[in-house]
């Protein structure tokens, strides 16, 4: 299995401490000599050692993984000399770093568009020859790596049997009532004589055991601790009651996008880790709140970061998914599934009626924290709505409309596609080939620019 391959990854027995200053994204960083003199030397120093691992083609699949997203930080990041500010104030008398100077220190993370994936000799003539199987949790195989989101918009019973023919899986969203989505995991599992996976969201509200009692009745295979913010002590307490009272079910855990975050989700029992705070379409939180990591830094980190600790939990990259180089990226930095909404959205096979607008047809589509979504779940729940309730409840989340795309099969086939053609320049014939082999190499803005088609004025 991916997640317990030694040659991708840090030795399992490696201190988690160590694992965490080191990561890009870790929880704490290493202050830098005060003088401006020795701040520049080792920015300086490090650039050039990020420079030299991106660069070099002969440094061995095992010295890979671990640093190609943090030496692409390191070079995207610029060579920007750091200086001490001494302001009054600024530094305490006894010589600690006052409040401002958290900034002195800081990491860049990075997401897709930040790097490419370096092509290499490969000896695979055909994508059919590549096997993109993976795992949704510890004990469910999934023969695509793809997991449609549990998102009142995206899936329902309909989109997750779609997904699971298709060889991935969907997740039914908690906003109805406990025996409707019961009835929607019935109705997944009745289908193809019960050998789709079938899996639905709970949240960790007064409900939380009813609903994964009734869950876990109809046929679920698979329950989603569906919190934005997952790194809170009720979001783990939730994941050990879900693991007390079903042990044999699967649980799949999220969101951070930490290694601490995702350490103690796995301590709580966890079966799969959802990374991803603020990335997704019709996500405002780092704009909200101003909180979040970049996706691919986030992924890479708790990958690994779970790796050094010890514990073979896959990792489910969600979020900030727009095309099937993204998916390639995501699963290069050891991610074993990515879950997406804004596209699925758009398909068939989701909820909602397809509507005719100005520029053709499209479904509608709305964050789970968006205004529209609260308002709703306020009424379901007998809640008053007025200006007070919204003081205490700040929408992160955004509503709007999609083009509509068809079915899902088709979009599903498209990525799959592209998934295959990434594999196959890197000659990686299965997904731990590919994570263990991917080199990336960083994106200038003109880079970024050349990156798309620029020859036509549209497209």
């Amino acid at each position: 299995m991916r997640a317990s391959s030694s040659s991708t990854r840090k030795p399992a027995n490696e201190p988690v401490a160590s694992s965490r200053v080191n990561s890009p994204v870790s929880a704490s960083t290493a202050h830098v000599p005060s003088s401006s003199a020795a701040a520049s030397s080792c920015a300086c120093s490090a650039t050039s050692t990020a420079s030299a691992r991106l660069t070099s083609s002969g440094a061995s699949p095992s010295t890979r993984q671990t640093p190609t997203i943090a030496a692409a930080a390191t070079i995207a990041s610029s060579t920007t000399t750091v200086t001490t500010v001494r302001r009054r104030g600024l530094m305490a008398a006894h010589g600690s770093l006052g409040p401002l100077m958290k900034l002195r220190d800081l990491r860049t993370g990075l997401t897709f568009d930040d790097v490419l994936i370096v092509p290499q000799r490969s000896s695979i003539r055909s994508r059919s020859h590549v096997s993109v199987r993976t795992r949704l949790s510890r004990s469910i195989p999934l023969d695509l790596p793809v997991i449609a989101a549990n998102m009142d918009t995206v899936c329902e019973h309909e989109m997750a049997i779609a997904m699971g023919r298709l060889g991935g899986a969907g997740i039914v969203h908690r906003f109805m009532p406990i025996d409707a989505q019961a009835a929607q995991i019935a109705a997944i599992k009745k289908a193809d004589d019960g050998s789709l996976v079938a899996g639905g969201a709970v949240g960790t509200d007064h409900d939380m055991g009813d609903r994964a009692k009734a869950l876990v009745a109809a046929g679920a295979d698979v329950l989603v601790l569906d919190i934005a913010h997952g790194h809170a002590d009720h979001a783990i307490d939730g994941v050990r009651r879900l693991k007390d009272h079903f042990a044999d079910t699967d649980v799949i855990a999220g969101n951070v996008a930490t290694i601490d975050g995702a350490i103690d989700m796995a301590e709580a029992g966890a079966d799969a880790i959802k990374v991803g705070v603020g990335p997704g379409g019709v996500c405002t939180t780092r704009l909200v709140a101003g909180v979040g990591v970049p996706q691919l830094s986030a992924t890479d980190s708790v990958v690994n970061g779970l790796a050094d600790a010890g514990f073979d939990v896959p990792v489910i990259a969600d979020g900030g998914i727009r095309t099937s180089g993204d998916i390639a990226k995501a699963l290069a930095v050891g991610a074993e599934t990515v879950m997406i909404g804004s596209m699925l959205a758009g398909t068939k096979e989701s909820p909602g009626e397809v509507e005719q607008g100005p520029h053709g047809l499209r479904k509608r589509i709305r964050g789970m924290a968006s205004f529209e979504a609260i308002e709703a779940r306020a009424e379901r729940h007998g809640e008053e709505i007025d200006d007070e309730y919204f003081e205490q409840r700040a929408p992160e989340g955004v509503e709007g409309t999609v083009p509509y795309r068809g079915e899902a099969g088709k979009l599903i086939g498209e990525l799959m596609a592209g998934l295959r053609s990434a594999m196959s320049y890197t000659n990686a014939r299965s997904l731990a080939e590919f994570t263990e082999r991917t080199e990336f190499v960083a994106v200038t803005p003109l880079g970024l620019a050349e990156n798309t088609p620029h020859a036509t004025l549209s497209y």
